[in-house]
This record gives C-alpha cells, structure tokens and sequence, in this order.
C-alpha cells in the first residue's frame, strides 16, 4: 500500500442536533448561540485520511475561564494496512437541567488531537426566563355557618372479619374541633 494522505481535521462546527449516519454525522442547527432552554451543545469535527492510531480529546470551558467538562482521549484508528477516506466525531455537553443552565454567557471548547490543540471555537448560551403563568387569585373563605357531622365507628361487620380501628377513628374524629 502506497503511504496515504495526511489524517486532518477539516472542520469543527458547534451545532443543537445530530443527524447520525454511520461513520459521519451531520450537524442539525449549525450556531454558537445558544439559549438556557436547549438541550445541549454537541461540537462535531470532520476528518479524513485516518490511518494509523490517533487520540482526541475535548475541553469545555464555561464563561470564567475554568474547565466545565473533559473527555478523556479517545481513541480513533483505521485496520492495519488502511485509511479511512472522511468521518466525523462529537462530544455534546447537556445544557437545560445541566449546571451549564445557570452559567449563561461566553463558552469555548478546545479540540485536542494527539495532544497538540487542533482546533477551538467559542460560543455563546444566553440565558432565556421563562414566564409562569399567573396563578388565578383564592377566592375569600365563605362562611357556610355551623358544620355537623355524624360519625360512626364500626368494627364488627356480618360479612367481614372483626375490624381493629375503626371505632377509635371515629373517636378521635369526635375530639376534632374546627377553629376559626
């Protein structure tokens, strides 16, 4: 086998979605803006010509600079002797019901292949409140005057077995008194 082209990354793209086909996926909703009401962010990389054994990492890093999340190196390889002619790769972080929900602003992610950074890209979650509905007012109390209640306790039924409680719950529904 003649030595092939050189394994590179030929683009990274930030998108909302995925569309997986096999050993290439397409992005669905290609941005770097975001909303605290998307379900995630998944950062995709195209490549081509791999051949041998390689490793790719991501770091996501939230709006103060510190590290949010981090892949350990995965490994990407083609069979001995053989290249791969293009594919692609993601890693997703969550967003809404995440912690990243409450860290609304400038986000990066780093690629790292081999150790060596490939590529970044910066992107944006802007933070979305969404309204409650109004609750509708508590109607005042209405004064229905005085209750009564007849209360009954029963523990011995002709087709059941004997009953245990019965005649203390209802004594203690007599010691019940409502207060206004």
């Amino acid at each position: 086998m003649e030595k092939p082209p050189d394994f590179r990354i030929t683009e990274t793209t930030l998108a909302k979605g995925i569309d997986d086909q096999g050993t290439h996926a397409i992005p669905v909703n290609p941005t770097a803006t975001f909303t605290t009401e998307d379900r995630e962010v998944i950062s995709f990389i195209d490549y081509k010509n791999l051949s041998g054994s390689h490793a790719l990492r991501w770091e996501w890093y939230d709006p103060e600079g510190g590290l949010y999340a981090k892949t350990s190196n995965y490994p990407m390889q083609s069979s001995r002797g053989k290249y791969i002619q293009e594919g692609s790769a993601s890693h997703r972080i969550s967003v809404k019901g995440a912690k990243a929900e409450t860290l609304p602003g400038e986000w990066k992610v780093k690629i790292y292949l081999d150790n060596d950074l490939t590529a970044q890209k910066s992107f944006r979650i802007n933070e979305i409140r969404v309204a409650k509905k109004p609750q509708p007012p508590i109607p005042p109390a209405i004064d229905f005057g005085d209750y009564y209640a007849l209360v009954i306790g029963n523990n011995d039924y002709r087709f059941l077995p004997k009953l245990q409680t019965a005649v203390n719950d209802a004594q203690e529904v007599l010691k019940f008194r409502y207060k206004d």
